[in-house]
């Protein structure tokens, strides 16, 4: 059975699709000991609405690579399955898969290739993101790439398991970096560019937070060059960009419309409860708004890979706590929803995307952590960060996961829907990204969303 995808190139600026499958027409597989059973189900890109979650272990996080579990993750894979999900996406953790910039991990890339596998033996399809890089507040740096004379950043750096000041270097224009870069991607890519379970790649996650290119020049130029490296060993799957709502809130640098020009097909994320132009924190159309704002900027289709909201404890209402970030440890007041309007959000947010034209929608994430790792960071002072799942540590699927399985159990189609945007000028946009935010979320005519 072929996989397919349905993408649209980096050469065109249109919602058209086009299939193409893993092997060419006439090419036969290889007899070898990683020729894989192919899947039940074929699931297309652009055409069937996948629905999915962010993946990272229960048990151990963001600390996945160093304690791999192949059982743990067969055993969360097969209730991703159950739960009628079909994909997830996943991430590769730099210092772990790099530990040096001319070297990579030959054990941590093995496993990423049993991953891979046990997502194949439970018809799960995978979009693995390379540079991970920012996740959940903070900058996951190997120590090789440090800046030891770089100015303090926005968020915490852990390099090793240790919580620092200091940020990475310009991944974006240093000639060694991008050296490294492209080993990275050769390998990674390499490794796994004609399994089965392979959906899509994701370039980076949120990159801008990592550190904020100089120049959009450099944001541009660094996403074309991993883009054509990508290519180099994968020409068939399609590729995006991991971009977020900061990057429709401010210009820094990182540009909707100059990422989304070399992805296949824009990757978005958003939150309610972070967007200060909301209604309110459970304003269910944000998440479909930014996939409309996010469609017209970059004239690409649009895959809402991040959305969700961390929840308060089972049976307690929604509720604000103070927690910290960053290496001045600011204060932050966070809103935690109660599980019943966590649902009720979920549910509205999954259909406004799909009638919307999404091509899908990944829950952020796939479960709260088991507090055994609550006293390593960034869940130590990041306390909201433990509860974003759709299921809880005990393995119990929340109400929003129930959400999830139902939905997805409809094997819906992506609908083929003119966008919603019609009056923001695309040139102008980042010149008062913020204003000129606020005031299309404003018009009326820009938030019809069908459910």
């Amino acid at each position: 059975m072929k996989i397919s995808h349905n993408i649209t190139g980096p050469e065109s600026t249109t919602d058209a699709t086009k299939s193409s499958g893993i092997k060419k027409k006439g090419e036969s597989t290889p007899k070898t000991e990683d020729t894989f059973t192919p899947s039940k189900k074929d699931v297309k890109l652009g055409e069937d609405f996948i629905t999915g979650v962010n993946y990272w272990p229960r048990k151990t996080g963001m600390y996945f690579w160093k304690n791999f579990d192949a059982k743990e993750v067969d055993k969360e894979f097969k209730q991703i399955s159950d739960m009628n999900l079909n994909a997830v996406r996943l991430f590769l953790v730099w210092e772990d898969f790099q530990p040096k910039p001319d070297k990579m991990d030959p054990k941590t890339i093995g496993n990423f290739k049993k991953v891979m596998d046990i997502a194949q033996k439970h018809n799960i399809k995978v979009m693995p993101t390379l540079f991970t890089g920012f996740m959940s507040g903070v900058s996951w740096v190997p120590d090789w790439a440090v800046d030891e004379k770089g100015e303090t950043p926005r968020f915490d750096t852990i390099t090793g398991g240790k919580v620092h000041d200091k940020p990475i270097k310009d991944f974006y224009a240093d000639p060694e970096m991008l050296k490294a870069q492209e080993l990275f991607v050769k390998s990674v890519v390499s490794a796994v560019h004609d399994h089965p379970a392979l959906l899509a790649w994701d370039i980076s996650n949120e990159a801008d937070d990592l550190i904020t290119p100089k120049t959009p020049e450099d944001g541009k130029n660094w996403n074309k060059f991993i883009y054509d490296q990508i290519k180099k060993y994968d020409p068939e799957h399609p590729v995006t960009n991991g971009v977020h709502q900061e990057d429709l809130e401010k210009d820094k640098n990182f540009r909707i419309r100059d990422i989304v020009e070399n992805n296949d097909f824009a990757s978005m994320h958003a939150y309610s409860i972070y967007a200060s132009w909301a209604k309110d924190p459970l304003d269910s159309d944000v998440v479909p708004f930014a996939q409309s704002m996010v469609r017209h900027l970059g004239e690409k289709p649009v895959f809402f890979t991040e959305f969700g909201l961390c929840t308060s404890p089972p049976g307690e209402p929604s509720q604000q706590i103070t927690t910290e970030i960053g290496p001045k440890k600011t204060s932050v007041r966070q809103f935690l929803v109660s599980e019943g309007e966590g649902a009720k959000y979920y549910k509205e947010v999954l259909n406004k995307l799909h009638q919307n034209g999404a091509w899908g929608a990944f829950a952020w994430c796939f479960s709260d952590y088991d507090p055994a790792i609550f006293n390593k960071p960034p869940f130590n002072t990041a306390t909201h960060e433990r509860a974003f799942g759709v299921t809880r540590a005990d393995g119990s699927l929340k109400p929003m996961g129930e959400v999830m399985k139902d939905f997805a159990g409809e094997n819906k189609k992506v609908v083929n829907k003119e966008n919603n945007i019609k009056n923001v000028d695309s040139e102008t946009y980042y010149k008062d990204p913020m204003k000129n935010l606020i005031k299309a979320f404003s018009d009326e005519d820009n938030v019809k969303f069908d459910e």
